[in-house]
């Protein structure tokens, strides 16, 4: 589960999928920040997980990362940045429960001063030894990972997380995404992308989940073969994110308007249950594109034809080939869906 501390950010990516409400941003309070820490415990979930927006950026972030820790309960205190955090923070992030994935940006997204404050705080958490990730966002059919591959091979970090920005939800800043008539275009580039980082060693872990026809049935052998990569292929489970009014929902992608309080469930499974019955099962006979309706892994809904956003937008252009061949399902997945949930 995901915990929104705030909804205020210092970047401006064109493929932010994050909805901004207009005004002032809104903030999690202390208070409500608590409350979810003791509904955590009562259900013993071990895992806290800070998103924003920029978290870093909610005024009470030390002292929410402070309770947090104040006790062993928590293994694992995982925080979504985008490494421009103020520097004086490294020293909290060398915690060894907490858990940073850094999201890097192409090079034209960053201001020299901001390439500066990134590199900077990266070279601090190494010498203090932080645990961290780097994340990466593929958002056009020309990207450019020329960073994002420089930090690696500089830094080093544990692995890569990586995805195709989908569409975001209503009112997200960015309008740069991964279209459902990119897949054919884009796949080959991804495969290289992917398999170049496989192959110097850097294990690579996929958020959200895959569209089948994104690579060809050899592709998904050869990816699904490497001990190194980490896949979601096909579909996803709800990702279950909280938002600073301690409303559930699915992900950013759909909202929806499904919106129930926290405290309004008996715990992760309750919730879980919930939205697959308010969303997927409502989008389940839905189709990401008019070609999908002939697709087999549509029919044995064992592929969503991407994010569950192009369902909910109803885009209505599509690739020319939806399946990679006349093959069995699971020929292609042998062992069922790989890699962790969205």
């Amino acid at each position: 589960m995901n915990l929104l501390l705030t909804s205020a950010c210092n970047l401006k990516c064109p493929y932010c999928f994050a909805g901004t409400p207009p005004g002032k941003p809104k903030e999690l309070s202390f208070e409500d920040f608590k409350k979810v820490v003791m509904l955590f415990k009562e259900w013993d979930v071990r895992q806290l997980k800070l998103l924003g927006g920029e978290p870093t950026k909610a005024s009470r972030f030390r002292a929410m990362l402070d309770y947090a820790l104040a006790d062993d309960f928590f293994h694992e205190v995982t925080v979504f940045t985008n490494g421009l955090f103020d520097p004086r923070l490294v020293l909290k992030f060398a915690d060894e429960r907490i858990y940073l994935i850094i999201n890097t940006q192409e090079r034209s997204n960053l201001k020299k001063s901001q390439i500066h404050r990134f590199e900077n705080n990266l070279e601090k958490l190494q010498e203090q030894k932080a645990r961290y990730a780097l994340g990466y966002n593929i958002y056009h059919n020309d990207f450019q990972p020329d960073f994002v591959l420089e930090m690696i091979k500089k830094f080093e970090p544990e692995l890569l997380r990586w995805s195709l920005a989908y569409p975001g939800s209503e009112g997200a800043r960015g309008g740069e995404q991964i279209k459902f008539s990119d897949f054919e275009i884009i796949g080959n580039k991804v495969f290289e992308f992917v398999t170049g980082l496989s192959d110097e060693g850097i294990y690579t872990q996929q958020d959200c989940c895959l569209p089948l026809c994104l690579f060809s049935l050899e592709q998904w052998k050869n990816l699904l073969a490497r001990e190194n990569v980490a896949l979601i292929p096909g579909r996803c489970e709800p990702a279950i994110d909280i938002n600073t009014d301690l409303e559930v929902f699915r992900c950013f992608a759909v909202p929806g308007k499904h919106k129930k309080k926290l405290n309004d469930f008996r715990g992760p499974d309750d919730i879980h249950n919930f939205l697959k019955n308010e969303v997927d099962e409502v989008l389940k006979d839905a189709v990401a594109d008019v070609k999908c309706e002939s697709c087999r892994y549509h029919k044995y809904n064992a592929c969503f034809g991407g994010c569950l956003s192009y369902k909910s937008v109803n885009l209505s252009k599509g690739v020319a080939d939806i399946c990679p061949g006349p093959v069995e399902l699971e020929t292609i997945l042998p062992a069922g869906p790989r890699g962790n949930k969205c």
